[in-house]
C-alpha cells in the first residue's frame, strides 16, 4: 500500500505540474513601450503563440495598456482572466515595475475575444467604455458568442464568466473620456457592424484600429461593407501615424507600422476592382484566374483561407452596388482630425445666470441655494451644489434644479478653471439636485455620473412624477431626463482627480434610501448631501429611524482623534457649510422629538389626522418651510413607528 500510495503521490505531482505548465503556456506575449512623456506611458501587448486561432481565421487581440499615476486603462482585455493576469504579469517582468489598478476598461469591439475579459478587472471598480453599438451588440449577442468560443479555446475560466456591459458612451468625433483628451474616438460601426471603434492619438502617433485594421494577417470584410470601408481607410492613410495597433498574429512590432493600412487598402481595392470586372463578365466564382492578381498578398497569413470569404462577401456588396442597394456611410471628415483635444458644452452657455461660488478651501467651491420652492423666478436654484478641483480634473456634486442651473453651474466652472469636469456625483435623486444633469450630459466628452447602487430605480420610478411637478411651479416639460449612472456606488468609492482623493459612501436608508456623500481628503470637508439640513426644516423621505442613527455617525466624523481623518467642515444639501458639528446635532435633536412625538400619539392611540394637526414641536421652530414639511414628516413617521413592536 505505502508503495501505491508514493506512486500516486508521484503521479499527482507530475500531473499538477503538467496542468500548470499547459494552463500557462497555452499564451506567451511580448510588449513594447510604445510612447512615455513622463505623464502617460503606453505598452503594446503582442499575444505570439496563435492562442485564438480557432476563434477566427489567424485571429489575435492586441492589447494596449495606457498607464497614468492614478490608474490603467485597459484597451481590449482578451477573453478571460488568465489571459489578462498573463499580459499584466509580462509587461510587469519585461519592465521591470508593478501596473497600477485598472480604472478604465475600453472595448473597441464587440467579438467576445475582445470583451470577454472584462470580467476580470472588477475587483479594482473600474469605469467600462465602448460606443453604443459595441455596447448594444454584447447585450444581445455576448451570452452566445462565449458558449462559442468557448468550444473553441476549452477555458473553464470562461464558463459561466459574467458578461460586463460597458456604462460609459463614447461619441464619434469625441475625445474617449475627461481624462484623455489625447485620445479621439472614431466610428466604425457604420464600417463594421459588431461596432468597432478607433482611437487616434495625434501626439503620440497612435492609432488603435482594433478589428478594423489587420497586422501582418490578411483583412477581413466579415461583418464589413468593402466600398464604405476602402473609403474610411483612405482618409485614416492621410494621418501622421507612427503606430497603428490592429489585429491578427504578427511575426515582429515592425508589423504595427502605417504600412499595415497602405497594405490593407491595397489589397480591399484591388479585391473589389477584381470581383466588379469579374462580376461585370459574368464570373461569379472564384478561381485561377481570380486569384492571379494577387500574389503579393499570398504571403499574409490567413490568405488561404480568408481570401475565398471575402471574394463572396465583395461580390454581395457588388451586386447590392447593382441594383442600388450598397450600404452607404457617412464619410469620415478630415475636420474631425483638426479639433483641438478639449472637453466642450455641445450648446450656448451665453444666457446662462450668473452664480457666486463660496471658496470654501484651495480647489473646493460651493454655491448655496435659496431656501425656497421651485419657481420660475428662482430657476430651480434651491440646493447647494460644489465642485472640486485636482491636478488633472474637477468633480461636481450635484447639479441644481433646472437645465438653466447647470448650464450655469457649467459657466462659472469654465471661469474659474480650464480642467476637463471627469465625474459627475448625485448625492441622491431628488429633483433639486439633479436637475442640471441634463446640461452636464451636453459636456463633450461626456463627464463620468456617479451615484448610490438604488439611485437609478429610484430616479425611474418617480421620474414621470417630479416631471409633472416641476412643470406645475416652473413651466419647464422634461426638467429631467432618464438617468443610466456609469458607476454605482455600495460601500465606499474612492476616486482620483489628481493629487487629490474623494471617498464616495453609500449610506444605509436615512433622508432617502440613496444616500451619498462625498469626502474632499485634501480639504476635511464632507459634501452631505441632504443628509444634513440647515435652515431649512428636514425631510423625511426614507427612514426616521435611519437617519437617526445616520445622524449620530455623521456627528462622530467630527471627533478628533490620533491616526484618525476627521471632518473638519460639512457642505450640507441646504443651507450654510457647518464647521462644527451644531448643525447636525439641531437635525439630531427635531429627528428624536419627532420620534418622541408621534410614538406618544401612537401610545395614546390618536390618529394620524389628529396627530398632524396637534403635534406641535419645539424644535421644528428653529427652520424655515416648516409649513411645507412639518405635517409630511410626522405622515411619514407615523407610517415607519406604527409597525414597531
Amino acid at each position: 500500500m505505502l508503495i501505491y500510495k508514493k506512486l500516486w503521490i508521484s503521479f499527482f505531482i507530475v500531473f499538477s505540474q503538467c496542468s500548470f505548465a499547459e494552463n500557462h503556456d497555452k499564451y506567451t506575449f511580448d510588449t513594447k513601450i510604445l510612447y512615455d512623456d513622463g505623464h502617460e506611458r503606453i505598452y503594446l501587448v503582442v499575444e505570439k503563440t496563435g492562442y485564438l486561432k480557432n476563434v477566427g481565421i489567424e485571429t489575435a487581440v492586441n492589447t494596449l495598456l495606457i498607464e497614468k499615476r492614478d490608474g490603467l486603462l485597459v484597451i481590449d482585455p482578451g477573453p478571460h482572466k488568465g489571459y489578462l493576469e498573463k499580459i499584466i504579469s509580462t509587461v510587469n517582468d519585461n519592465h521591470q515595475l508593478i501596473l497600477p489598478p485598472a480604472k478604465w476598461v475600453f472595448n473597441s469591439s464587440a467579438k467576445p475575444e475582445n470583451v470577454m475579459g472584462n470580467y476580470a478587472l472588477q475587483k479594482s471598480n473600474p469605469t467600462y467604455i465602448s460606443s453604443p453599438a459595441t455596447a448594444k451588440y454584447m447585450s444581445r449577442n455576448c451570452e452566445a458568442c462565449r458558449d462559442d468560443m468557448l468550444k473553441e479555446i476549452s477555458s473553464s475560466e470562461l464558463s459561466g464568466s459574467e458578461i460586463i456591459i460597458p456604462t460609459y458612451m463614447t461619441t464619434h468625433g469625441s475625445m474617449l473620456h475627461p481624462k484623455f483628451l489625447d485620445w479621439r474616438v472614431i466610428s466604425f460601426s457604420c464600417f463594421k457592424e459588431t461596432g468597432e471603434t478607433l482611437l487616434w492619438n495625434e501626439k503620440a502617433g497612435i492609432l488603435y484600429a482594433g478589428g478594423a485594421i489587420f497586422n501582418g494577417s490578411l483583412p477581413s470584410l466579415a461583418k464589413s461593407h468593402i466600398v464604405p470601408l476602402i473609403q474610411a481607410l483612405e482618409v485614416l492613410r492621410k494621418l501622421n501615424i507612427k503606430q497603428v495597433v490592429g489585429t491578427g498574429t504578427v511575426t515582429s512590432f515592425d508589423d504595427f507600422k502605417k504600412s499595415a493600412i497602405t497594405r490593407n487598402l491595397d489589397y480591399l481595392s484591388l479585391l473589389y476592382r477584381t470581383v466588379k470586372q469579374n462580376y461585370l463578365s459574368s464570373v461569379f466564382r472564384l478561381n485561377n484566374r481570380s486569384i492571379y492578381p494577387f500574389q503579393e498578398f499570398r504571403y499574409l497569413r490567413g490568405f488561404e483561407k480568408r481570401h475565398d470569404l471575402n471574394y463572396q462577401k465583395a461580390l454581395h456588396d457588388i451586386e447590392l452596388e447593382s441594383f442600388d442597394q450598397m450600404k452607404t456611410c457617412s464619410p469620415l471628415m478630415v475636420e474631425l482630425f483638426k479639433k483641438k483635444p478639449s472637453q466642450y458644452f455641445k450648446g450656448d452657455l451665453g444666457n446662462s445666470v450668473p452664480l457666486e461660488f463660496e471658496k470654501i478651501s484651495p480647489g473646493l467651491f460651493s454655491f448655496q441655494g435659496l431656501i425656497e420652492e421651485f419657481s420660475t423666478k428662482n430657476n430651480g436654484l434651491v440646493s447647494n451644489f460644489s465642485f472640486i478641483m485636482g491636478d488633472n480634473c474637477i468633480a461636481v456634486i450635484d447639479t441644481g434644479g433646472s437645465f438653466i442651473a447647470g448650464k450655469s453651474f457649467i459657466a462659472a466652472i469654465k471661469k474659474i478653471s480650464s480642467k476637463p469636469i471627469c465625474f459627475v456625483i448625485n448625492t441622491h435623486a431628488h429633483p433639486d439636485h439633479t436637475g442640471g444633469n441634463k446640461a452636464f450630459k451636453q459636456l463633450s466628452p461626456s463627464p463620468e455620473f456617479i451615484a448610490h447602487k438604488n439611485f437609478t430605480p429610484a430616479h425611474v420610478n418617480r421620474i414621470e412624477i417630479y416631471n409633472k411637478r416641476l412643470f406645475e411651479l416652473m413651466g419647464k416639460k422634461d426638467t429631467l431626463e432618464p438617468y443610466v449612472a456609469t458607476k454605482e456606488v455600495e460601500g465606499v468609492l474612492q476616486i482620483d482627480l489628481g493629487d487629490r482623493k474623494l471617498s464616495l459612501t453609500a449610506w444605509d436608508t436615512a433622508h432617502t434610501n440613496h444616500d451619498l456623500t462625498v469626502f474632499d481628503h485634501k480639504s476635511g470637508a464632507l459634501i452631505a448631501g441632504d443628509l444634513l439640513f440647515v435652515e431649512h426644516i428636514p425631510v423625511i423621505d426614507g427612514s426616521l429611524n435611519g437617519w437617526i442613527e445616520v445622524t449620530n455617525e455623521l456627528i462622530g466624523l467630527f471627533e478628533r482623534r490620533a491616526n484618525k481623518q476627521f471632518v473638519e467642515t460639512v457642505i450640507p444639501g441646504h443651507g450654510p457649510p457647518q464647521e462644527d458639528d451644531k448643525g447636525l446635532k439641531n437635525q439630531l435633536m427635531y429627528l428624536m422629538d419627532l420620534k418622541k412625538a408621534v410614538k406618544g400619539a401612537l401610545r395614546d392611540n390618536i390618529s394620524l389626522q389628529e396627530a398632524m394637526k396637534t403635534i406641535d414641536l419645539k424644535s421644528a421652530k428653529i427652520w424655515r418651510n416648516g409649513d411645507d414639511y412639518s405635517r409630511r414628516n410626522i405622515s411619514a413617521a407615523y407610517a415607519e413607528l406604527e409597525w414597531e413592536d
